[in-house]
């Protein structure tokens, strides 16, 4: 899978979570947007609702996407979750 459809099928994806949430969604949503302190609500059960419509909308098994990096302890903008998911190999 390339990374420009792995980029709009994570985005789509933490749009409709956020608004089956009926939560506010911010004028944009793109590659900057760092889910887990951009977005209100967005929590880490948010994070397993967009592995599983990930992972059926891309008829792939997703896990363990990751929003926040442990070691430097911040929230991960979407354009480094889809680097971090492509290094992963399994997804390319």
């Amino acid at each position: 899978m390339d990374r420009l459809t792995l980029a709009e099928a994570l985005v789509d994806a933490v749009r409709e979570i956020q608004q089956h949430s009926c939560r506010p969604l911010p004028g944009t949503l793109d590659s900057t947007t760092k889910p887990l302190r951009d977005l209100v609500g967005f929590d880490s059960l948010n994070c397993l609702e967009v592995e599983v419509l990930l992972s059926a909308r891309l008829k792939t098994e997703i896990s363990n996407i990751p929003f926040w990096d442990t070691k430097e302890r911040r929230a991960l903008p979407i354009h480094e979750i889809v680097d971090r998911l492509c290094k992963a190999e399994e997804y390319e």
